[in-house]
């Protein structure tokens, strides 16, 4: 297995709504170990988060220290 290399490249392929439903792309960065910060600038209340999710999402660059892709997941507030 290849060693796990720190990247600073912009997490993709999060998205984000507010009360209306509305999934938008959103900015994703990693603030600590275990803390991601997710957001857009039109929704001031998130309740949900979602990573990855589609059938194939090209991209998506989420891994964990032993260099394993996340798997989707949707979370809520």
């Amino acid at each position: 297995m290849k060693p796990t290399i720190e990247t600073f490249e912009p997490l993709k392929y999060f998205q984000i709504c507010g009360s209306d439903r509305v999934w938008e792309w959103a900015t994703a960065k990693i603030t600590s170990k275990d803390t991601i910060e997710v957001y857009h600038p039109e929704i001031a209340k998130p309740v949900e988060v979602r990573y990855a999710w589609a059938s194939k999402p090209e991209g998506a660059n989420l891994y964990n220290k032993a260099g394993l892709p996340a798997s989707l997941f949707k979370t809520s507030k």
